[in-house]
């Protein structure tokens, strides 16, 4: 969108360490839904911003903390969420989260490592789908899911690209990523501008089928995580 810039990391852990090492600053609140993914945990513990987890895909909790702040607080806000959780498949509430960080004044980062390919337009993911590119403070797109390559991209604003590049450790001593991986992925995208809605039509009655089938077999139904997403869980007991 006009005036998203993108900044190329080795991959998606990389990145998350490296943004939530470096964005929050101290005085800061970075506000997390307790299912994020560990690079984020790893990269709060590198901030010197305060953090706290809010229940999962609960926007009313996710208002109490932001209520909560204390009288005064003259830090940033930031709210960081997955498009869609990994492990369990959930989508976040976008719209909702989205509104309560415009009514608090907090900044939303979203991380669409599950979202990319799967929902969109040219599988751009959930936030360009629910049309909310504008609400969002920054964006983390991987390569290594549905693209089928790996690395990921930062997509947000050019002062944020311009900080990252002059603060962000984990990428500014790294090697870059090499000309071969950039075809893979420049490739992977020509593909799915031509042929995302066809593959995700396909992806949405594979789901449908794999979950009549869940239905038609209670002892594993019982069992199944509910999920609107290609990531279908049915919990196994023991280790």
């Amino acid at each position: 969108r006009s005036g998203t810039s993108g900044l190329l990391f080795n991959s998606g852990f990389d990145l998350n360490l490296g943004l939530f090492a470096c964005l929050a600053q101290g005085g800061d609140l970075v506000l997390f839904d307790e299912l994020m993914h560990s690079s984020v945990r790893e990269g709060l513990r590198l901030s010197r911003a305060r953090s706290a987890a809010f229940r999962h895909n609960d926007a009313a909790d996710l208002e109490a903390h932001l209520r909560g702040i204390e009288p005064g607080f003259a830090g940033c806000v930031i709210v960081a969420v997955e498009s869609v959780y990994s492990m369990d498949g959930h989508c976040a509430p976008l719209r909702e989260m989205s509104a309560l960080c415009r009514r608090y004044g907090a900044c939303l980062v979203v991380d669409e490592a599950h979202g990319v390919g799967v929902f969109g337009h040219g599988g751009r993911g959930l936030v360009e789908e629910l049309g909310l590119c504008d609400e969002v403070f920054c964006r983390v797109n991987t390569f290594g899911k549905a693209v089928g390559a790996h690395g990921a991209v930062l997509l947000g604003p050019p002062v944020l690209r311009e900080y990252m590049l002059n603060y962000c450790r984990p990428l500014i001593y790294s090697t870059a990523m090499p000309t071969h991986a950039l075809a893979a992925i420049k490739a992977a995208h020509e593909f799915l501008d031509r042929h995302a809605e066809a593959r995700q039509r396909r992806l949405r009655d594979l789901v449908a089928a794999f979950q009549a089938g869940l239905a038609a077999a209670p002892a594993l139904a019982a069992r199944a995580l509910a999920s609107p997403s290609a990531i279908q869980g049915v919990v196994v007991p023991g280790n």
